[in-house]
């Protein structure tokens, strides 16, 4: 994932909409395109959903893309990054530090 823009070493930030992802210099408005990567954007194909889910939940610690919450974990990090997976939707945490994931309302 770049984080400074290459023609003037400013701060990237990330661009998201409906249909589009990208990075955006702050300063001169150079936009960078994606890497594979950097998204975990992706069709719905079945049969392979578990291996798809489990490569989201690999990633989601570090998608700047996800929202973050304060949450304490047991490694000592306090903030963790939010995702929604599956028929259902469910609410799944996964710690900054370690990467540990529990479904929102379970204990």
């Amino acid at each position: 994932m770049p984080l400074f823009c290459t023609n003037c070493n400013n701060l990237l930030t990330v661009v998201t909409t409906a249909d589009s992802f990208y990075f955006k210099c702050i300063s001169c408005q150079e936009v960078f395109e994606p890497t594979a990567t950097d998204t975990l954007r992706r069709e719905w194909i079945k049969g392979d959903d578990l291996l798809v889910h489990k490569t989201i939940l690999q990633n989601a610690g570090r998608d700047p893309a996800n929202p973050k919450v304060y949450r304490d974990c047991a490694c000592g990090a306090r903030i963790a990054k939010q995702v929604r997976l599956g028929d259902d939707m469910r609410l799944i945490n996964i710690c900054t530090g370690c990467d540990k994931q529990t479904i929102e309302g379970l204990n």
